[in-house]
């Protein structure tokens, strides 16, 4: 298979998982694994509610002094920086979707138990009418964070996961919305959405 036809097929797999969208409505629930479904009562700890992928619970350990991302804590930074609530999908799935720089994100929560999630994933989706397929593939060939792909509707997505597992310094969390910001403003000027 060449890089071309490899390139092709992972954003044809990717385009098919279907897109969670951002200037469009957000369709949270995409990003490849199960996400955290809302837990019937707060779990201790403040985690995000069971279920890893196919709803197994996540069974890796945390450091001490280190933490795992949970709803609360990644709320408050999203609200740092701009806008930010967290909401539930029809299915259950509790994600948040904010706002930075005029532009509206979602973060989905996977891998998690009642000490909080091993992974998240930022999404965000553009409505552009000329969204072109090799601007995308420059973006992937070219840049280190974020992955970028044309959704159903042919529209830009970019997303970027984190792995939190084993946890991570409060201050490494912090870091890596940082780094999402600066992505996710890179990315628009990119694709011309700005």
């Amino acid at each position: 298979m060449t890089l071309k036809s490899l390139t092709l097929a992972t954003v044809l797999v990717l385009a098919a998982s279907g897109a969670a969208l951002a200037q469009k409505v957000p369709t949270p629930g995409t990003g490849g694994a199960t996400p955290a479904p809302a837990p019937s009562a707060p779990p201790s700890g403040g985690g995000g509610g069971g279920g890893g992928p196919q709803g197994t619970p996540s069974t890796v350990p945390v450091s001490p002094g280190l933490v795992t991302a949970d709803f609360d804590s990644v709320l408050q930074i999203a609200q740092r920086n701009g806008e930010a609530r967290i909401e539930t999908n029809s299915s259950g799935n509790r994600y948040i979707v904010g706002t930075y720089d005029g532009i509206t994100y979602i973060i989905e929560f996977y891998n998690c138990d009642n000490n909080g999630c091993n992974d998240l994933a930022f999404s965000a989706g553009f409505d552009l009418d000329n969204a072109d397929i090799n601007r995308i593939n420059e973006w992937n060939r070219t840049k280190r964070f974020g992955s970028a792909y044309l959704d159903s509707d042919g529209d830009p997505v970019l997303l970027m996961p984190v792995n939190l597992a084993f946890g991570v310094s409060p201050q490494n969390l912090n870091d890596s919305f940082e780094w999402w910001k600066a992505v996710l403003t890179d990315y628009a000027g990119f694709i011309g959405f700005r």
